[in-house]
């Protein structure tokens, strides 16, 4: 019996301790990543780009790869593209329609401390009534060599900073270039390409507006000077002086010295 007890005491010592070390490995585990909190994404301060036409609509078809780490971030890759087509792309047209979908939005670990990251989407913008069609694709990759003093989650949302401030630079570029024309003001007002357009009530009958938008005065009949008249005119003895010829060069005043009498001395 005495046995017995001492063994009995002997095990509830070595569970204490091993529930006390489980415990006080748990506790350093914590210390060494404290809990964190992360800001939400914001891109309303960027630029926003108005679009004529007059709604956008925004779909998600990215398939996450079987070893993406996208779901575990504190804010997905997904979440992150939505919010930006939601703050940057403002539809300001009366017709045509936008599609923002969202093609891939993938984070992996290729290697032990490295994160890599892919963003992909694709615009399309479409008018019937203008028989206009545009559509662009932005894509970024993003690799970070990450440290173990960070933990996962904080890796994880430094890797879709990077590669969101990437795509906001990429798909301003992409639309600035391949679809300026559907660009407007706030008001609907294209930026570039627009129309220019004149009330024909005003145009003066004299004026003519050729093709190039430039306004050039009609043509009047010339009017000839009257001293070219004379020349041209029979003089006063029945006489006829030619006209002289367009080449000819035209003649220089001669200085005379005035007639005898004329200058006085004071």
């Amino acid at each position: 019996m005495i046995m017995r007890s001492v063994l009995s005491s002997h095990s509830s010592f070595w569970r204490l301790l091993c529930c006390v070390g489980g415990f006080s490995l748990l506790a350093g585990c914590t210390s060494n990543h404290p809990p964190e909190t992360f800001a939400s994404p914001d891109y309303s301060y960027l630029p926003k780009m108005n679009l004529s036409v007059s709604k956008l609509e925004i779909i998600d078809q990215a398939a996450p790869l079987h070893d993406s780490l996208a779901a575990k971030s504190p804010t997905s890759p997904n979440e992150s593209l939505t919010l930006m087509a939601q703050q940057r792309l403002h539809p300001t047209g009366s017709t045509g329609r936008g599609v923002f979908t969202i093609v891939k939005a993938d984070i992996t670990e290729p290697t032990d401390n490295v994160l890599a990251g892919k963003l992909v989407v694709h615009l399309t913008l479409d008018d019937p009534t203008r028989s206009s069609h545009g559509d662009v694709t932005a894509q970024v990759t993003h690799q970070d060599n990450v440290s173990e003093k960070n933990s996962k989650r904080h890796n994880l949302y430094e890797l879709n900073r990077h590669l969101m401030d990437d795509m906001n630079v990429e798909l301003e570029y992409q639309i600035r270039k391949n679809l300026g024309y559907w660009l407007t003001d706030a008001t609907g007002t294209p930026l570039n390409g627009a129309i220019a357009t004149q009330n024909l009530d005003t145009i003066d009958n004299t004026t003519s507006v050729p093709a190039n938008g430039t306004s050039n005065t009609a043509l009047q009949p010339v009017q000839t000077p009257t001293a070219l008249q004379d020349l041209q005119n029979p003089i006063s003895n029945g006489q006829t002086t030619p006209a002289p010829s367009v080449n000819a060069p035209t003649p220089i005043a001669q200085p005379h010295s005035p007639p005898p009498g004329t200058l006085q001395l004071p």
